[in-house]
């Protein structure tokens, strides 16, 4: 009898240590488990938050640009330009959550050529410089442009057929046969296909645009140079009286002189670029690029102005 005893005694032993083992195995599996989902509840939280205060960054810009606007406001200029209170870079910090922080950047797309109606010759200008095919600016205009026998290219691999509308946005150009990354890189630089009027921004405009407009190099460097001294065009008319005169060192010819009628001092369509940026562990950013308008800019009737025409968020 006492032997039977005992081998119970043994066999519930080792019962009992495995189910103790199993437990601890199930104990630890768990404990495994729940840090794991504490630490991605930690890491949405996280990017709720920065996604919250990139948000926030993008109202802020709205602010500015429609207190920016608004005729008898303390800030109010009837021009934009390069270190108007839009268009000065800013951090913002935040007192909740703490280690929070907006990082913000506004730029005018009026610095930019038009996408939707820039001519051939001067989209190949603004592409020398990335040393493109001249195929592309082709290839642009016959995007956009009405359908014309042999645009389209059926028996590529892949296919490419020519949309013969507007770009709406400038992801499109990727579609674009012999597109590369430096090509479309160049074409963010210098196009837009965002603009609702054909005036571009004197006080902003890049050197890269003035000289594919047809700007002599020196010309364009003047003007950047000019600019960056503080002087301001402030004037409703762009003329080589203006120019020369703001600018002594700018001596402009009779055809540069011609292509001022497309420049004003006013812009309407910005980009804004807000980062959410968390700094406590988990750190997180979160990084937004809202396109938006100014009122008569082509927001939608009804809709507050200035309107955001497109988001991108990262």
């Amino acid at each position: 009898m006492s032997r039977i005893a005992g081998s119970k005694s043994g066999s519930l032993l080792v019962i009992t240590l495995s189910l103790v083992a199993v437990l601890s195995v199930f104990a630890v599996a768990m404990a495994r488990y729940l840090s794991l989902e504490l630490r991605l509840t930690k890491y949405r939280l996280a990017r709720e938050q920065a996604q919250a205060l990139a948000r926030s960054g993008v109202y802020l810009a709205l602010q500015r640009l429609a207190e920016d606007a608004q005729e008898g406001a303390a800030t109010y200029e009837a021009y934009d330009w390069l270190m108007d209170d839009w268009a000065v870079g800013s951090q913002v910090e935040v007192s909740q959550p703490p280690g929070a922080t907006i990082e913000l950047q506004v730029t005018d797309e009026e610095r930019r050529l038009n996408l939707n109606t820039a001519p051939e010759p001067v989209l190949e200008s603004a592409l020398s410089a990335a040393s493109a095919s001249p195929s592309i600016a082709k290839a642009i205009v016959d995007y956009r442009d009405d359908p014309e026998l042999g645009e389209d290219r059926p028996q590529w691999e892949p296919p490419y057929y020519a949309k013969n509308g507007w770009f709406l946005a400038p992801e499109e150009l990727a579609d674009l046969p012999e597109m590369d990354e430096k090509t479309y890189a160049a074409l963010r630089a210098t196009t837009s296909p965002y603009l609702a009027s054909e005036k571009l921004n004197i006080n902003t405009v890049t050197y890269d645009v003035l000289v594919a407009l047809g700007f002599e190099p020196a010309t364009a460097e003047a003007i950047r140079a000019c600019r960056g001294d503080g002087k301001i065009f402030d004037g409703p008319v762009v003329d080589a009286e203006t120019v020369e005169g703001k600018c002594p060192g700018v001596s402009l010819s009779s055809h540069e002189i011609g292509l001022l009628g497309q420049f004003g001092v006013v812009s309407q369509v910005f980009t804004v670029v807000s980062e959410g940026v968390m700094t406590t562990r988990p750190a997180m950013r979160v990084r937004i690029e809202a396109v938006v308008r100014r009122a008569g800019a082509g927001c939608e009737e009804g809709v507050p102005t200035p309107c955001v025409v497109a988001w991108r968020e990262s």
